[in-house]
């Protein structure tokens, strides 16, 4: 095929719709594009999408991680190198930002098909922990990953009884419910990430979410490179400084060793304008992997695909992930399905390696884990993802059925 005469059809995208180009063109003419008053207002209504009281934007989700593990530990006063248990199957900037936090990420394994870690695991982590008599676990770190979400009653359940913290990962899952709970209102705090194949984009950016103010205070401080100034909206030029008459110019004050994570009043921009329309991103996703899912159904005895919503709930889908179930590992080549794939002009990606078992940089985890995460590896080795975003039109859709039935039946892929 011609990939230059063919539309790419991209795991996730960005229009820059009217609404977008207004809120950055006033920032603009504002002359003030660092963070001010308008990631205040984007803080302010990202309340009703966090079901959070308190937001923090910073300019990353890494970003985010790093400031909440930062924060708890100033807060409940957790341990160096003490352990917090997270899934092997995510993106990096879980595991990295533990490890920055001067933590140790302890990984447990995986569900198939749900790619999410599951109470029962995390328990007995817990359980085998406390028995060896091994560093102590201060948190655990869940991820909702593809916007499913793990069971968060019971995680917190858990984390009550052994006194843990909760560090929710809800970058992926922006918008989604269970029983009328709203992603990343669990944990005692949460992060959301506006990376450009999120569920809400705005190139870089990253939100921490917590009802506690004493912990978003310090989150406040450490993206500020722990200064001690931690108010909404600087008022020192009207003389409504706080901390004026306490300590030296607050703003060059620092009572931690921080960070610089501010965004900038540009980017804020780009994601308020999205809020009120996330309603509507979650439906046109869902309807998305509605529609893939009753058209490829031919292979669904080959594939675990995306679990639908129950009535009331919602999944913000990032992605539209498929695993080949246990007794098709050996006759389907994944490798080349997803080259066939990607010839065809619908990008993939494979579902994120297994982060102590196949990534370089956690080398040293190797050992430690071996044979100890069989889920994580299988869905390494025989799982990918590809788009289900909201401005696929119904000819990509088609495209992506026409493909799939394509090279499954007559491609050669399936033995």
């Amino acid at each position: 095929m011609d990939m230059k005469k063919t539309n790419i059809i991209r795991i996730g995208d960005f229009k820059a719709t009217g609404k977008i180009v207004n809120a950055a063109l006033a920032v603009l003419k504002s002359n003030r594009i660092t963070e001010g008053e308008v990631t205040s207002e984007f803080e302010h209504e990202f309340a009703g999408i966090s079901g959070k009281r308190y937001n923090v934007a910073v300019n990353s989700g890494t970003s985010a991680l790093i400031s909440a593990l930062d924060a708890l530990k100033f807060k409940y006063g957790v341990n160096t190198d003490s352990q917090v248990i997270t899934t092997p199957v995510t993106y990096i900037a879980d595991a990295n930002a533990i490890i920055h936090s001067r933590l140790t990420p302890t990984f447990v394994d995986i569900d198939i098909p749900s790619l999410l870690i599951t109470p029962d695991k995390i328990k007995e982590k817990i359980d085998d922990t406390v028995d060896n008599t091994c560093e102590s676990i201060s948190g655990i770190l869940p991820v909702h990953l593809f916007g499913q979400m793990c069971n968060m009653s019971e995680i917190n359940s858990i984390a009550k009884e052994n006194s843990l913290f909760v560090l929710e990962d809800a970058a992926q899952a922006h918008g989604s419910t269970v029983d009328g709970d709203i992603a990343g209102s669990f944990g005692d705090i949460s992060i959301f990430s506006f990376y450009v194949a999120h569920n809400m984009v705005a190139g870089e950016m990253g939100v921490v979410s917590s009802d506690y103010q004493s912990i978003i205070k310090y989150v406040k401080s450490i993206k500020s490179n722990g200064r001690v100034c931690t108010c909404d909206v600087c008022k020192r030029s009207e003389g409504k400084c706080p901390y004026q008459d306490k300590v030296q110019d607050p703003r060059f004050t620092h009572q931690y060793i921080g960070y610089n994570f501010k965004t900038t009043d540009l980017i804020s921009s780009i994601a308020l304008a999205q809020i009120k329309d996330l309603d509507k991103i979650i439906t046109k996703r869902e309807n998305n992997v509605r529609f893939l899912n009753y058209k490829i159904e031919d292979i669904t005895h080959i594939f675990h695909l995306p679990k639908l919503p129950k009535r009331g709930d919602k999944i913000s889908y990032l992605a539209y992930p498929m695993v080949l179930k246990q007794e098709y590992s050996d006759s389907v080549n994944i490798a080349k399905f997803r080259h066939e794939l990607e010839q065809n002009g619908i990008e993939t990606r494979p579902i994120f390696p297994s982060i102590p078992t196949r990534q370089p940089a956690y080398r040293k985890f190797k050992n430690a884990y071996y044979e100890l995460l069989p889920n994580a590896e299988y869905v390494s080795d025989n799982g990918l993802y590809i788009g289900c975003h909201q401005y696929l039109s119904q000819d990509d859709l088609d495209r992506i059925v026409k493909t799939v039935d394509k090279i499954l039946l007559h491609g050669g892929v399936l033995n």
